[in-house]
């Protein structure tokens, strides 16, 4: 049986995973390399570079050391390093897909066509109104670039890219998770930006997806501002907050009532477009997850829906199995699953 690899190149940390493919996806091994570098995806300095050249070489020997080196791989990036949009075009064969995007790359592309490379996903087509609608995910062709360089550097080959939502996406439609409800909306919680989509689950669809400006670094810095800390006592404060501690009640929850208008203004949005409302609300962030859903349960705009954290509790075993010693960090590996499955 072929093993498969997957990556998932975070802002500081690359994550490797490997399995076997069948019926149930059996995980053997989960690894996250530190790259020793605040964010890969920003401009590095020549000292970042060397940095990152150094934590390579012994993240090359692992792979070496694994028998993971010279394999294919699949690459997840965050959301944030992506367009993710449903778009809708004249009903034209696959072949024209293409062409009707780039006739319409003004309206759909965040920047000029040549720098930009994108992939799609039919999700309906509507014959009767001579129309369709389609998944876009854009990215800068400099990125993807330079994240394929990078993998290639490690001895990795790599065949796909994707981001974290869209690798989401396909382990709930997919079946991978147990979710009790036909309509949920899925808030992915990332650094700088969170992405928020309603699915059908029962139907196995995407139905709507939007991007808001607001990610765990809102949240950090809201601390850091008004009590004059570092950004690692921030983390570690806001990761462990409790209801009764006074930061809480002071900080955060007034700085969560932003975020709240934002996610309640995409449900009465949802409202309008479909008729209904999603039967739960399942939120995943790579850290403080217990943090956002105390939030959530805490906020009178938010409570009525039911708030669930997307977490490996919910993973459906007869579709993935993991090897046993690595069952106490199945909740960070969750979407570098997407990369394998």
């Amino acid at each position: 049986m072929k093993t498969k690899v997957g990556s998932f190149l975070r802002e500081g940390s690359l994550d490797i995973v490997s399995g076997q493919a069948a019926d149930l996806f059996e995980i053997k091994q989960a690894t996250t390399y530190d790259l020793k570098i605040a964010n890969f995806f920003d401009n590095l300095s020549i000292e970042d570079e060397k940095t990152l050249e150094q934590s390579s070489e012994l993240i090359q020997k692992s792979l070496t050391n694994a028998k993971l080196n010279e394999a294919e791989t699949n690459i997840i990036i965050p959301d944030e390093q992506c367009s993710l949009q449903i778009i809708k075009l004249p009903l034209v064969s696959e072949k024209e897909i293409i062409s009707a995007i780039e006739l319409q790359s003004e309206e759909f592309v965040p920047y000029s066509i040549e720098k930009a490379i994108f992939d799609y996903q039919i999700l309906s087509t509507d014959k009767q109104n001579n129309r369709m609608f389609l998944l876009l995910v854009v990215a800068l062709r400099e990125s993807i670039d330079r994240v394929s360089d990078y993998l290639l550097g490690l001895g990795l080959y790599p065949n796909g890219i994707e981001s974290e939502s869209t690798a989401l996406y396909r382990l709930i439609l997919n079946n991978h998770f147990k979710l009790n409800s036909k309509l949920v909306m899925l808030i992915n919680i990332g650094r700088g930006a969170s992405q928020i989509s309603i699915l059908n689950t029962q139907q196995q669809q995407l139905v709507t997806t939007n991007s808001v400006s607001i990610g765990a670094e809102f949240f950090y810095k809201a601390l850091q501002n008004n009590l004059n800390i570092p950004r690692a006592t921030a983390v570690e404060m806001f990761n462990t907050i409790k209801p009764e501690d006074i930061h809480y009640q002071k900080i955060i929850k007034p700085v969560f009532s932003e975020f709240a208008k934002q996610v309640h203004k995409i449900l009465m949005s949802a409202l309008e477009k479909i008729g209904t409302l999603p039967n739960s609300i399942y939120l995943y962030s790579a850290s403080g997850l217990a943090s956002y859903s105390l939030l959530f349960k805490d906020h009178p705009m938010l409570q009525q829906y039911g708030t669930l954290p997307l977490n490996s509790s919910l993973l459906n075993p007869q579709t993935v199995k993991f090897a046993p010693e690595l069952k106490d960090r199945l909740d960070h590996y969750l979407i570098s699953l997407g990369a394998i499955i």
